[in-house]
């Protein structure tokens, strides 16, 4: 049987089976919703990691002014390989979706930056998962180079798009944190009244 290697970005509503046919040879295609528990992992690495159901993730969320809907497909696969090449990250672990409103929640953010350009109408929004609660410490040099390459229009160049901003985001509710990015990037769970937290635990390093 022959090997096939299918790339591609879908957009929400192309969810669904496809059947499709190769050199005579007849197959189904499922596009359905993502569950990003996976940590993404350095360009050649093997390591699988996934956040447990009771452990907070952490992702960042990389906002560029785009509309998927009116990008080709051959663009939205050039927008994943090209920020995980630069940032020596794993395409198949990051995600390209239109900005739902609870996807990137400024209330929510533990640390942000500007890109390189003012927000548009048309927004999209580029993810991965950096940690379960704390930030793996992989992650670290990855995220100081999001922070400069993308204020300084390194990105946006490269992806042929502007970058509006950038936030990592823990899926509990934290203060917004505008200011330059340190190695103690961390995120924990809401403390219960049983157990009052004496502090934030430090990156997973």
């Amino acid at each position: 049987m022959t090997d096939y290697k299918l790339v591609g970005v879908p957009s929400a509503k192309e969810k669904g089976t496809y059947i499709l046919s190769a050199n005579g040879e007849v197959f189904a295609v499922t596009v359905a919703d993502s569950t990003k528990t996976r940590v993404a992992e350095p360009l050649g690495s093997n390591n699988e990691l996934l956040c447990k159901p009771q452990e907070s993730i952490t992702a960042v969320y990389v906002k560029v002014n785009a509309d998927t809907g009116k990008l080709s497909p051959q663009q939205r696969v050039g927008l994943l390989l090209g920020l995980s090449k630069h940032l020596s990250l794993r395409s198949d672990q990051m995600s390209l979706a239109a900005k739902p409103k609870d996807l990137v929640d400024s209330s929510a953010a533990l640390v942000s930056g500007p890109g390189d350009a003012a927000s548009s109408d048309d927004v999209s929004v580029i993810s991965w998962v950096v940690g379960c609660g704390a930030v793996k410490s992989h992650h670290m040099d990855i995220l100081e180079n999001l922070e400069s390459s993308a204020k300084d229009g390194s990105i946006g160049k490269l992806l042929g798009i502007p970058v509006s901003s950038w936030q990592v985001q823990s899926n509990q509710p934290k203060k917004i944190t505008t200011r330059r990015l340190k190695r103690d990037v961390r995120a924990t769970s809401t403390p219960s009244p049983e157990a009052p937290s004496s502090g934030k635990p430090p990156c997973d390093c």
